[in-house]
């Protein structure tokens, strides 16, 4: 599965940033392996971080989400927090549709 990080505005990362990135989207690799990419985009606006995550799922849309934070490691958890939980949330709701019929 491809993992694309693109950092916007001259927001300068280091390498431990840079791995703290790519461990959170092999993470929803591993949890869930039906993903087919993760685009992870860091933004530096002010004094605050963007961070987003984009992750394409076979048989279903783009599931987006976004966080801001003054910190950048705050801003990646929160935006991955956000990402899972929709993930979670629609793997559920599949499980639960097999079940009833």
């Amino acid at each position: 599965m491809p993992i694309e990080v693109n950092i916007r505005h001259d927001c300068a990362i280091n390498e431990n940033q840079g791995a703290f990135i790519r461990h959170k989207a092999a993470a929803i690799e591993k949890e869930f392996p039906d993903a087919e990419f993760v685009r992870v985009v860091i933004d530096r606006q002010r004094n605050t971080f963007l961070a987003s995550f984009e992750v394409q799922h076979k048989g279903m849309s783009v599931v987006k989400s976004e966080a801001d934070a003054a910190t950048f490691s705050i801003a990646v958890d929160a935006a991955f927090m956000k990402v899972e939980k929709q993930l979670r949330k629609h793997r559920e709701k599949i499980i639960s549709q097999h079940q009833r019929a």
